[in-house]
């Protein structure tokens, strides 16, 4: 496929058609609300393989804006750029979000790489230099079932306030919560075992991070529990732009609490 490409580069060259310099290797660029979602505009460069950045200045400090990652590559067929956009594409999936420093100035990170080492998401993990809006970060989930839900975990029902997660520094959050399992309504599947759905939000917003990334819809995780193991501790590390959930089995709550603590230190 490259030689194909090279050759018709070549014979696009001597035929007197421009070229744009970058055809050959596809770029990175942002857009977003403060450009216009116009892409190749503000550049992002790589860095290591596969880890790409670019820096904005001039925003509004504390200013919050929406944006994609544009890949863009030129096509020698049609003459045009074909563009994929992350997350998402043009126009669909869930816009990423940033918020300004008070310089109005954000570094945003882009990792395209397979990273296995538990935390989600694996791929096209969207950094930041700044960390949310410095109102701190809330665990917002289906803890509730409903008002007065004798079965749920009564806890506060996909609130963006009532859970705020514990600021460790360096951008790691975490909370731990006890979510009893057993039959609820709304719950199917095997009664002994209960699975609830949670994100990270920016708290009293639904700027968020999860599975699938950072965005301002992101897709709701997923935690199981189950008889002699209903704590679970949740963990954000804001600046990457990954969570992970952990189960601990309660005899061995704070031997697991360690390793939770040992992961997170192997990771940065």
């Amino acid at each position: 496929m490259c030689k194909k490409l090279f050759f018709m580069l070549v014979v696009l060259a001597v035929a007197g058609i421009a070229v744009p310099a970058s055809a050959a290797d596809p770029n990175y660029s942002l857009a977003g609300s403060w450009n216009g979602w116009t892409p190749r505009v503000d550049m992002m460069t790589e860095g290591s393989p596969g880890e790409l950045s670019g820096t904005l200045t001039g925003l509004t400090a504390g200013s919050r804006q929406t944006f994609k990652v544009v890949k863009t590559a030129w096509n020698a067929i049609t003459e045009v750029y074909d563009e994929t956009w992350i997350p998402g594409s043009s126009g669909s999936g869930s816009d990423a979000w940033l918020y300004a420093d008070g310089a109005g100035a954000v570094t945003v990170g882009l990792n395209t790489n397979t990273v296995s080492d538990g935390w989600l998401t694996a791929t096209n993990r969207i950094g930041l230099s700044t960390d949310g809006n410095s109102v701190g970060w809330t665990i917002a989930g289906s803890f509730g079932w409903g008002d007065n839900d004798p079965d749920g975990a009564g806890l506060p029902d996909w609130s963006t306030t009532g859970l705020p997660m514990t600021d460790m520094g360096g951008g790691i959050y975490e909370l731990t919560l006890a979510l009893p399992s057993g039959s609820a309504p709304g719950w199917t599947g095997d009664p002994t075992f209960n699975t609830y759905a949670w994100k990270a939000v920016v708290t009293g917003t639904w700027d968020s991070i999860s599975e699938d990334g950072r965005g301002v819809n992101t897709a709701n995780a997923l935690v199981t529990v189950s008889p002699g193991q209903e704590k679970v501790t949740f963990y954000l590390d804001s600046y990457t732009g990954v969570v992970y959930s952990e189960v601990i089995p309660e005899p061995a709550t704070m031997v697991l609490l360690g390793l939770g603590l040992a992961l997170i230190r192997r990771k940065r």
